[in-house]
């Protein structure tokens, strides 16, 4: 259950923890992304993956043998080649975060009960990593002496109506604040109007947490799942397989009365789909193409033929060597759906 473990045995007081989420499958970056590489594995935005940027955007904080990916049993070992090093937690079945963040919790802790754990999303760009560092360390700082669960909370540049959000009292600078409320995905009108308020924040699934609060506030609201994972190695694939597919943010921390958030202003980005890639690349110039009055024409993607176009505006072409796709950004989250057609057709291979 634990094969993959590279670090010391023993360890000289508490230890601070990186734990990568990198279970995804990334449906909305087809072709790009595939059944066997995933979109964490991929190189998006530079020479790197953004499981490895992820990893490096932490590592002056905390070393790679203190790093622990979750993800799926079929792709532990891309995560060995990408992360050589670090602990590779593979998921017999994807049961969301809830279960992810708990099985890490429970592996980290054998070792470490005074462990204070990072927990980050491996599929995240951030623009200014020292920024980054800076106040990643000022949360560690601050979960680990009030022993609360804190969240990084990205100040928003937009009404988005795909995010969740955080409700704060009145906002108070760079500083640690109570968690008084979430809002799942609002319509764009309240959204508009929360951000104006400056008291709500864009949630965005990065969790300091101290491994202790954790744990109890597991036995409280998802004892089921902390059952499941601490219990012993054989029978745990069936354990885990059984349980709920809950999110961390619905299983944990909205239920939970005691926690914190630290704004975060660091030019992040969810990388969602491929209207965040055109926005993250739009200073490239790409290679192999040719245009004529063309305006707005993001092209992602270095493999592949050349790509040609006369009197376009407004569209990101995504370039692989069996597939070209072509949308506007606004239908990118519908990429989904030419997924879900191509597996119930005969070309299922396009998706391997």
């Amino acid at each position: 259950m634990e094969e993959g473990w590279h670090a010391r045995e023993s360890w000289a007081g508490p230890v601070n923890w990186l734990v990568i989420l990198a279970g995804g499958r990334g449906e909305r970056f087809w072709p790009l992304s595939r059944v066997e590489r995933p979109k964490q594995f991929l190189r998006l935005l530079g020479p790197t993956t953004l499981l490895q940027d992820t990893a490096s955007r932490v590592a002056p904080l905390i070393d790679r043998a203190h790093t622990v990916v979750v993800t799926g049993q079929a792709y532990a070992a891309l995560v060995e080649q990408q992360l050589p090093g670090s602990w590779v937690l593979g998921e017999p079945v994807g049961r969301n975060t809830a279960a992810s963040i708990a099985w890490a919790a429970a592996a980290i802790g054998r070792r470490d009960p005074d462990a204070l754990l990072a927990v980050l999303p491996s599929d995240h760009a951030v623009a200014d990593p020292q920024a980054f560092q800076a106040a990643l360390a000022q949360a560690m700082a601050s979960a680990q002496s009030r022993q609360r669960m804190t969240l990084l909370g990205v100040e928003p540049t937009r009404p988005e109506t795909g995010f969740g959000y955080i409700e704060v009292p009145t906002p108070s600078g760079d500083a640690v604040m109570p968690v008084e409320a979430f809002v799942e995905k609002p319509s764009r009108e309240r959204a508009a109007a929360m951000v104006a308020s400056g008291r709500f924040y864009w949630n965005a699934g990065m969790f300091i947490l101290p491994l202790a609060t954790l744990w109890e506030a597991l036995g409280r609201w998802l004892p089921d799942t902390r059952d499941a994972v601490s219990g012993p190695a054989e029978g745990f694939d069936d354990r885990f397989a059984a349980l709920d597919p809950v999110s961390f943010d619905v299983g944990i921390m909205e239920r939970a009365d005691r926690l914190d958030m630290l704004p975060l202003a660091v030019g992040w980005d969810d990388v969602g789909n491929f209207e965040a890639v055109a926005r993250l690349l739009a200073e490239r110039a790409p290679e192999r193409v040719i245009w004529d009055r063309v305006e707005d024409v993001t092209v992602i993607g270095d493999d592949g033929p050349w790509i040609a176009g006369v009197g376009l505006s407004h569209l990101v072409v995504v370039r692989t060597p069996d597939v070209v796709l072509i949308l506007p950004p606004h239908e990118s989250q519908a990429v989904r759906t030419l997924v879900h057609r191509l597996q119930e057709t005969n070309e299922g291979e396009r998706l391997t």
